[in-house]
């Protein structure tokens, strides 16, 4: 890898899906965004485990085994896991729909959006677009039972880079992010044995320079991942942390105009992988910004995308700007 690596070209397209259910749907607030999350982890899960035949089932594991890493779909749709890296990677398709993000009647038909984070979840649309039309099929869960839906039109996109989408933003005075689902923000507390410690605000504060930074960690992480380049994880870690210097220093510039931050309750869901209890807590609401906003630019809008925070796959941290 070259030393003016930047994660700038990094593609993404956005799909936007009409749906309708065979019979109305009422979801409360959080509880759309969890279901369609998790019926498309267990249909990608079972596209390949069962249709493929490349999964290998074991009676101590809920996972499958992969024996065809090289052409399984699972390795970049369901839980991509990075050799190099040594970890796990969020989900790169990102689900959300707009219809039920506030609290609605029972309808049949509502919007989807897909975000398509990287090259091989662009590479993999007609495959991504299969499976949801499978998990129509399956139905989502609501008022204990599954209710199908279909897929009656869909719009792709342009595949547009992190640097393409720069020119939507010119003659900036201020920018508006939006936390349209839960902010669920982690950092290890060095204090603490280094123990993960979850919190959503500091002291009723946005940590946005910690949620900018993390992003654009993660960002440049994935980035060196989904082009496959051939680096050791030294290399990775250190471009990575270039890129998460950088975030901070072009979070130092921003401040906060005007905000409206809540912090939100709503229980905790059991997984069905672990059966482990995960607490749906987090910060919603929205942040005028003001400042100097170009430096920041390019990582606001790689967070709209991708989203902020933990559990992105699992429909938290669902990001806009206005």
């Amino acid at each position: 890898m070259n030393n003016d690596y930047t994660p700038l070209h990094f593609p993404t397209q956005r799909l936007i899906l009409k749906c309708e259910s065979n019979q109305p749907l009422i979801f409360k607030q959080h509880e759309a965004q969890l279901r369609l999350a998790g019926a498309f982890g267990r249909t990608v899960w079972e596209k390949c485990a069962i249709e493929a035949r490349f999964c290998e089932h074991h009676k101590t594991q809920t996972e499958p085994k992969c024996q065809n890493g090289v052409n399984c779909l699972t390795h970049w749709l369901y839980k991509p896991f990075s050799e190099i890296h040594r970890r796990d990677f969020a989900r790169p398709i990102f689900l959300f729909s707009p219809t039920f993000a506030q609290p609605h009647e029972p309808t049949q038909v509502f919007d989807l959006e897909v975000i398509l984070w990287g090259r091989h979840a662009i590479a993999a649309q007609s495959h991504i677009l299969d499976i949801i039309h499978k998990m129509g099929k399956v139905g989502l869960r609501c008022e204990d039972k599954n209710i199908p839906f279909k897929v009656v039109d869909y719009q792709s996109g342009l595949v547009l880079t992190i640097k393409d989408q720069l020119a939507y933003y010119v003659d900036l005075e201020g920018i508006k992010i939006h936390f349209l689902t839960p902010l669920w923000f982690a950092k290890r507390d060095g204090s603490d044995s280094y123990r993960r410690r979850y919190y959503s605000v500091y002291e009723d504060e946005l940590p946005l320079r910690d949620i900018l930074a993390n992003l654009a960690y993660e960002w440049a992480a994935w980035d060196i991942e989904d082009r496959q380049l051939p680096v050791d994880q030294p290399t990775r870690h250190r471009r990575a942390c270039e890129w998460r210097d950088a975030a901070r220093a072009a979070a130092d510039g921003l401040h906060i105009v005007e905000a409206e931050l809540h912090q939100i309750d709503w229980g905790e869901r059991q997984s069905r992988r672990n059966q482990h209890c995960y607490p749906l807590q987090g910060l919603m609401g929205y942040a005028q910004l003001g400042g100097d906003l170009k430096p920041a630019l390019p990582y606001l809008i790689a967070l709209s995308q991708a989203g902020g925070g933990q559990k992105r796959a699992q429909g938290f941290g669902v990001v806009r700007l206005s």
